[in-house]
């Protein structure tokens, strides 16, 4: 039992960015990953598929979680 609670602990400190829908998605440092991770965030939680009016909603989805993961990397 001892070892699991340090094992959550460690994970509860791994750096995320935060959608504003709750959403919590891991920081790794490579930015091909990053990037496609937010993509299929946007597509799958905010169910935005290509049109003008999706793709604005998308970018400001996009735009939100790469301020997110830029704040989170001038913390280090």
């Amino acid at each position: 039992m001892k070892n699991s609670k340090k094992e959550t602990k460690s994970i509860s400190k791994l750096p995320v960015i935060k959608c504003f829908c709750g959403t919590e998605i891991l920081l790794v440092p490579n930015v091909k990953v990053m990037s496609e991770a937010i993509e299929a965030h946007t597509e799958r939680k905010h169910k935005l598929k290509v049109n003008n009016l999706a793709e604005v909603e998308a970018e400001k989805v996009r735009g939100y979680l790469i301020t997110q993961v830029f704040d989170e990397a001038s913390k280090t």
